[in-house]
């Protein structure tokens, strides 16, 4: 059985809407942000230093550990991308996929952690990690091209 509320939000011209919340949805966030707040935790990071290391905005990190955020006088359930769930999993050094699986969601087709590492750096940083990937292939195809002769 779902629990849901009905609740009247009053918008900027004063007009009533009435909006159903879903307060299962709301709780698995909540719990999602307690995790990842306790992971941080355990591991004696700052979210400074996820942040940094996960291409993440320090607002993104806080509205994903708290679950939520109140907009308007209105408690809003987070629900992140799958993209700031590759940088949380990067920021705070998991696989990708117990990040996925503690948020409820399946990761893309044919994803792997490799893959998601990469996924989640900034722009300038995954295009480096892509070109040392690349001189990386280059040489074994020469190495393995040179055994060949």
């Amino acid at each position: 059985m779902r629990l849901q509320v009905v609740e009247l939000l009053v918008m900027d011209a004063g007009v009533a809407v009435a909006q159903e919340r879903d307060l299962e949805g709301d709780e698995h966030w909540r719990r999602f942000g307690a995790w990842l707040r306790a992971e941080r935790e355990r591991r004696g990071e700052s979210r400074r230093t996820v942040v940094a290391r996960g291409g993440l905005s320090f607002s993104t990190l806080r509205v994903c550990e708290d679950g939520g955020r109140v907009t308007r006088g209105s408690w809003i359930p987070v629900n992140p991308s799958n993209r700031v769930l590759y940088s949380l999993a990067r920021g705070l050094e998991l696989p990708a996929h117990l990040v996925f699986e503690k948020a409820g969601r399946r990761r893309p087709e044919g994803d792997d952690d490799e893959t998601s590492s990469i996924l989640a750096l900034p722009e300038a940083e995954r295009l480096i990690a892509l070109e040392r990937g690349l001189v990386e292939l280059t040489a074994i195809v020469q190495e393995l091209l040179r055994g060949r002769s």
